[in-house]
């Protein structure tokens, strides 16, 4: 992955047409060939939006709720752009409705070509709590 950085065209071309001056925008470092940002909330679902419109072949997002529709946007987007997508989130949470639109949102995703995965814990119970996006197995948000 170090080395991978070290290409300037790989750095240049994933921050290429992005606004550091825009509302929320985060602050980008490249420092010996590793891109370094942290982020609050708001700037990390630009990001996450910024990086799925920037997808070449996968992006994987992790979720405990889902519901946000400007990241559901660039979902299916990426689908169109015949990426492969995938969700996963917490089942129980899902299941329960804790996120009154979120089986709904998952629901539209699928429709759109999203893989979508109800998660449980390894012996079936437990929560998934994570909150990642994994994109062209390159760059990850982790939240």
């Amino acid at each position: 992955l170090a080395e991978f950085f070290r290409e300037e065209s790989v750095a240049s071309n994933i921050s290429a047409g992005y606004d550091a001056n825009a509302e929320e925008a985060a602050e980008l470092l490249v420092d010996g060939g590793r891109l370094h940002s942290i982020l609050s909330a708001k700037q990390a679902q630009k990001m996450g939006i910024f990086l799925l419109s920037r997808a070449k072949e996968e992006a994987i997002l992790t979720a405990f709720t889902f519901d946000l529709l400007t990241v559901s946007a660039a979902l299916k987007e990426a689908t169109q752009r015949r990426i492969q997508v995938q969700v996963y989130v917490d089942q129980s949470h899902s299941l329960r409705g804790t996120t009154a639109t979120q089986m709904d949102r998952l629901e539209d995703l699928r429709n759109h070509g999203v893989e979508v995965f109800l998660s449980t814990g390894v012996s079936g119970g437990g929560t998934q709590h994570s909150k990642t996006l994994l994109v062209d197995r390159q760059f990850y948000l982790v939240g």
